[in-house]
């Protein structure tokens, strides 16, 4: 055999002992068939379960995660939580529930379902066996209810995680999720264990239709018509931009509340925000700035500290503030002139801003519609949905579009129709999945939809055509989203149409949007970069493995090397895991982080010949390594949750410190029959705490830890705590529920009293 087939061979045995091949049995789940990314996608996922007790899914919008969790659902033994509980439960927004309570009907797949905005309400009391967790990015808060409460549902069960941003303004937006089942270890993660618990799968080319962007609309700033110009005159027939961004850099610092200080570049940022959106957004803005402003003033009159929670108590309406009755009854008083002269002199700016804004309002909401009217013409064949960040700016385009057929606005769950009754509903069917059908007939009365970012998330809108970015929202998350629900598997055109309103260009330099958006972004792509490294190696594996001839004759090693570089197929965990290793000015470094091992996968795969000398000190270096590990394991030290452990973050270890204190003394006062069994009673405890466990877990021990409880006490309820359910980053690491241990007696040689 030449030198090239010989090369073709190994790599493909690599392949094939690599790929986690899905069984065939997994190809179907009820009505639904997986495709082959899908089973490689599925297989992955009940991997991470079984290894760290959960998983992060972080599949592009549109790509079919809520299928792969429900056949996740159906082929994986959940842990027992006993017979009150239901198997599998999915904790999603409100208005995804008929969704997936559709989608599970057709998978047949039994689930239970609880909104993310009861759990902020109060706690669950369901015990399932699978959490399924969809738009968790909403999660990403760790101080919240809604998370705490989620925590508490988590522990003991498998947890899987669904969105396509993990991360929406910085890294530890990806962390807080992990914790759900890795506990405050999940930011030691390696980069290695990282690529296995978030699970991001490239969708196959051609399965998700490609994405057109049209030229950016750039509206007049003129008004539209003649009765708005004999109002405004023709000297203010343009909007004042240059005077408004000037207002806004000079604008009086607010009132700075009782419980924090006044955040005057924010206040500033908040409203360019809405300008960039329309000026009816701004124009709103300020009139809820002026709303506040006058409760402030009522609260300095009353005598009361102008807080937060103060103002909660006022109810602002468009036109009118109202002070709730709690508020009328207290004695708080405060010296007042010094915050009345501030408040004012922020007052009057926000009003003078007002009065450059308000006068244009209404032309600027023609000029918008103007430019979709445009666009329609230009697409005459195509639907249109609009996003909004801000409300107003909603309602200002459907004000100036609701002469036109077929417009229909949605904000929240109230639909605004010129023509015609809407429900949410029959406005999501009517651009959904089935848009297309002879039977949607309704599809063909909406051409044009325009929504807030409430509608951004969760739902189906295959039937339109073409996305419009009435303003840019502050996250790169937000963009993707709002182009998922219309780029998705299934559609029956062939491409995504997309573009959006371009700002005022003193909007732009106020916020720095570009630059924001960018640095998001970047972080976007640094936290999931090891599980989109090993979607690419798994690509590569896949091209190898077909290639090849598979009657060659089988290498002794499953070993790809060069002279400073090699591959190779190892068992790790009972896995065959691929590992990569190369020279280094310091001597050959060997990983199996997907992001290392892809440079070497590349490179592996362009050459063609297969470099004995190279195999043989590959052969050296892996064995070596490979004496490591096994020492290390042999330590307690070669598994990921020790690697975890030894890696771990400052709480967790000063956590373990102190109940190892705690321990310690209870130890040295038990008699001496029994401090052998319970020393070893100790170690199991410890062993469990050194792992990974979930959120709700570390915060019952910390309150455990802050009790006071004398260490007999403490030891009890310990060890109460670390039995069934499992706190685990493998199932099979847990250590079996201790009885309590034995009081100390009054002789240190004598035995326990009865």
């Amino acid at each position: 055999m030449s030198d090239a087939a010989a090369a073709c061979a190994a790599r493909a045995m690599l392949a094939r002992r690599v790929l986690d091949l899905p069984d065939e049995a997994h190809t179907r789940v009820g009505a639904f068939t997986l495709r082959a990314e899908q089973r490689r996608t599925l297989a992955a996922v009940r991997a991470a379960l079984e290894e760290f007790g959960g998983a992060l899914l972080a599949d592009p919008p549109g790509t079919g995660k809520t299928i792969v969790a429900l056949a996740v659902a159906a082929v994986t033994t959940a842990p027992a939580r006993g017979d009150d509980g239901a198997r599998t439960l999915v904790v999603a927004p409100a208005t995804l529930r008929a969704q997936w309570t559709a989608q599970a009907a057709r998978a047949g797949v039994p689930i239970a379902f609880r909104s993310l905005e009861s759990l902020s309400r109060g706690a669950a009391r369901e015990r399932p066996g699978l959490v399924i967790v969809d738009e968790a990015h909403h999660l990403r808060e760790p101080s919240t209810r809604r998370h705490a409460h989620l925590a508490m549902l988590c522990e003991g069960a498998h947890v899987l995680l669904l969105t396509a941003t993990p991360v929406v303004n910085r890294l530890a937006d990806r962390d807080a999720l992990l914790t759900l089942f890795l506990g405050a270890r999940a930011a030691s993660l390696d980069d290695a264990a990282r690529g296995r618990c978030i699970v991001r799968r490239r969708a196959a080319r051609g399965a998700l239709p490609p994405v057109r962007r049209l030229p950016a609309l750039r509206p007049s700033a003129r008004v539209a018509t003649h009765e708005d110009a004999r109002e405004t005159g023709p000297d203010d027939a343009r909007a004042p931009t240059a005077a408004i961004a000037a207002a806004l850099r000079t604008l009086s610092p607010p009132l700075p509340l009782a419980d924090g200080t006044a955040a005057t570049a924010l206040v500033r940022m908040t409203l360019a925000m809405a300008w960039q959106s329309s000026l009816a957004a701004l124009d709103a803005a300020l009139r809820r700035r002026l709303q506040r402003g006058e409760a402030l003033r009522d609260l300095l009159d009353a005598g009361r500290a102008p807080s937060r929670a103060a103002l909660r108590h006022w109810t602002l309406y468009d036109d009118a503030t109202q002070l709730a009755l709690p508020l009328l009854v207290g004695d708080a008083a405060m010296p007042a002139d010094d915050a009345r002269r501030a408040l004012d002199a922020h007052l009057d700016a926000v009003r003078s801003l007002r009065a450059l804004v308000h006068p244009h309002v209404a032309a600027d909401a023609s000029a918008r519609a103007d430019a979709l009217r445009e666009l329609m013409r230009a697409h005459p064949a195509a639907r249109l949905v609009v996003f909004a960040r801000q409300a107003e700016t909603v309602r200002a385009l459907h004000r100036a579009l609701r002469d036109e057929p077929g417009v229909v606005a949605i904000i929240g769950t109230r639909v605004l129709a010129a023509s015609g009754r809407w429900s949410r509903d029959e406005v999501l069917r009517a651009l959904g999945p089935r848009a297309g059908r002879p039977r949607e007939r309704a599809a063909r009365a909406i051409r044009l939809l325009l929504a807030t970012d409430v509608l951004a998330e969760g739902v189906e809108l295959q039937g339109a055509d073409l996305v419009v970015h009435a303003d840019l929202p502050w996250t790169p998350a937000r963009l993707e989203q709002r182009l998922g629900r219309v780029r998705r598997q299934g559609r029956a055109s062939h491409e995504v149409l997309e573009t959006r309103f371009v700002a005022p260009r003193a909007a732009r330099a106020l916020v720095r949007l570009g630059a924001r958006l960018a640095r998001k972004d970047r972080l976007r792509a640094h936290a999931v970069h090891g599980a989109e490294a090993r979607e690419r190696i798994a690509a590569k594996l896949a091209e190898w493995r077909d290639a090849a001839d598979h009657g060659a004759p089988a290498p002794a090693r499953c070993l790809v090397a060069a002279r400073h570089r090699f591959l190779a197929a190892v068992p790790i965990d009972g896995r065959w895991r691929l590992v990569g290793g190369w020279r280094a000015p310091g001597g050959w470094r060997v990983s199996t982080a997907p992001s290392r091992v892809w440079p070497l996968v590349r490179a592996a795969g362009a050459d063609g010949t297969l470099d004995e000398g190279g195999r043989a000190v590959a052969s050296r270096v892996l064995d070596r390594w490979l004496a490591r590990r096994a020492a290390a394991s042999l330590a307690g030290l070669g598994t990921p949750t020790a690697r975890m452990t030894a890696r771990g973050n400052a709480a967790a270890d000063a956590r373990l410190r102190r109940v190892r204190a705690c321990l310690a003394d209870l130890l040295s006062r038990a008699p001496t029959l029994h401090r052998r069994a319970l020393a070893a009673r100790h170690d199991q405890w410890l062993a469990c705490l050194a792992r990974p466990m979930p959120a709700s877990r570390e915060r019952h021990l910390d309150a455990l830890l802050c009790a006071g409880l004398d260490p007999a006490e403490f030891a009890r309820r310990l060890g109460a705590l670390l039995g069934p359910p499992a706190s685990r980053l493998s199932p099979s690491a847990t250590p079996p529920a201790a009885p309590p241990p034995a009081p100390p007696s009054a002789s240190p040689g004598s035995a326990a009293p009865r």
